[in-house]
């Protein structure tokens, strides 16, 4: 099925990359300054770049790719990066790190929401974000994240790494929700359509699952955790990731501004 990528505007650090939905830069202020521009990117697939959407990714500096889908997905789609250089002449490094925590078929198909994947998600796959947010830090320069719609996977990998920088909820919400308008249209169709060719109900609860990214959810998340850790660095000292990882991911992504 093929999906023609729409044009977008309006939605603030979106990058219209070719062969894209969801592409945009993670923006926010933080009590010290702001996220660095350009550093941290994140996108829906990217297994039809072409050549132009490759010219941006190499544009944009784009040093590493960390891909969060299951080797299957990644295995039908595969990430459209052959031959794609940077300016100094290195390639992308690109790195398999699936985020699926456990299997999603656990859960009850009655109750399956976005709420209980992504406690799924983080009460599951505690490693997986560890390791993906150790990726981000320890890159030399922009790091691309992505999953298949950049909303699910990608967004909680976000919203963790924002937290560590110092972003308030607000903005944390807002990045996440931004999702629904970039993918609503021909993308969301499209995944409707895959879904019922599965032969599944298109009930709202499925709608919401596979094409929205209401702020309330990822909101809800993280006051989850921290009710349950004491704090979201609580959460992240329980996974893994220790306030010494929190200190270089924090350095990496903030730029100080003077006030």
């Amino acid at each position: 099925m093929s999906i023609e990528t729409p044009a977008r505007t309006g939605i603030p650090n979106r990058i219209p990359v070719p062969g894209t939905f969801n592409f945009r830069a993670v923006a926010a202020e933080v009590p010290n300054g702001r996220i660095r521009p350009g550093r941290l990117l994140r996108s829906d697939a990217i297994d039809r770049l072409g050549d132009s959407g490759r010219e941006a990714l190499a544009t944009l500096g784009v040093r590493r790719v960390l891909d969060l889908r299951t080797a299957e997905e990644a295995a039908a789609q595969p990430d459209d990066l052959d031959g794609l250089v940077l300016a100094d002449g290195s390639p992308v490094e690109h790195v398999a790190l699936p985020i699926i925590a456990g299997s999603v078929t656990q859960l009850d198909p009655a109750s399956l929401d976005l709420a209980s994947v992504y406690r799924h998600m983080t009460d599951e796959g505690g490693d997986a974000f560890a390791r993906a947010l150790r990726r981000i830090a320890d890159a030399d320069g922009p790091v691309l994240v992505h999953c298949t719609a950049g909303k699910d996977r990608t967004g909680v990998v976000v919203a963790l790494a924002l937290a560590v920088a110092g972003a308030d909820l607000d903005d944390i919400a807002r990045d996440y929700e931004a999702s629904e308008q970039l993918l609503d249209g021909p993308w969301s169709e499209a995944m409707l359509a895959r879904v019922r060719a599965y032969g599944m109900p298109i009930g709202d609860g499925i709608v919401e699952l596979v094409t929205k990214s209401p702020a309330r959810v990822i909101r809800s998340l993280l006051d989850d955790l921290a009710a349950e850790h004491g704090s979201v660095e609580g959460y992240l000292d329980a996974i893994g990731f220790d306030a010494a990882d929190r200190g270089r991911l924090a350095a990496a992504l903030v730029e100080e501004v003077a006030r």
